[in-house]
């Protein structure tokens, strides 16, 4: 399953100047899945969030704080989020 993380955690990664591989080796997981997680084509557990989170020394919040605010919209009765498009 896709996850909404990827960009945003490789936008912080590369701000904060740290290598991709070196997230790689932490979560025990090759280049290739870590990329394929930081591109959104893969899904992300908790589990592997947090090791990211630690590696680059932010909390949820801070990651949370680069994501665009999810717009609401009426349809019909229902409050539906928007995702943000990524």
């Amino acid at each position: 399953m896709p996850n909404i993380y990827g960009p945003y955690i490789k936008t912080l990664r590369i701000t904060k100047g740290i290598k991709a591989s070196f997230i790689a080796r932490r979560m025990h997981v090759s280049a290739a899945t870590y990329s394929e997680i930081e591109s959104g084509k893969r899904g992300l557990i908790a589990e592997r969030l947090d090791i990211i989170l630690e590696s680059m020394e932010i909390t949820m919040e801070e990651l949370k704080a680069t994501m665009p605010k999810q717009k609401r919209y009426r349809s019909g009765k229902k409050v539906v989020l928007n995702r943000p498009s990524i």
